[in-house]
């Protein structure tokens, strides 16, 4: 028999109003909280179904480049909040929002890749 399905987002957030608004608005994820990008685990497909990147931390390098996003993401999908800019989407994994940021399109991206792990999910075996 399969239990629920698991989620898990890695955030890579350090202020902890941030990190609760996460906790309400991914409630029934298992949510991991990174303050430094640079010491966090590498994010895979296999231990993380979201990756939610806030590119404003405190005494963060300028490594803002799509291209080096594209490359820690690894094809993983990724939320990035970014101060300025209108929201883009780079590739059909990374979504790219303003802050402040419509919680809508964080929300159905989220769900988007609820459903898509649901997807993916193998259908239980049957009782013998």
């Amino acid at each position: 028999m399969s239990g629920p399905l698991e989620l898990r987002a890695l955030i890579v957030e350090a202020d902890p109003g941030l990190q609760e608004m996460f906790e309400i608005l991914l409630e029934g994820w298992s949510l991991r909280f990174v303050g430094d990008p640079w010491v966090m685990p590498d994010p895979t497909p296999a231990n993380v179904d979201l990756l939610v990147i806030d590119e404003d931390y405190p005494g963060g390098p300028d490594w803002r480049t799509l291209e080096s996003l594209e490359s820690l993401t690894r094809h993983l999908p990724t939320i990035v909040l970014r101060t300025a800019g209108a929201p883009l989407r780079v590739n059909p994994t990374m979504l790219i929002l303003p802050k402040p940021f419509p919680v809508s399109l964080f929300l159905t991206f989220a769900d988007a890749v609820r459903q898509a792990k649901a997807n993916a999910t193998p259908p239980p075996e049957p009782c013998t």
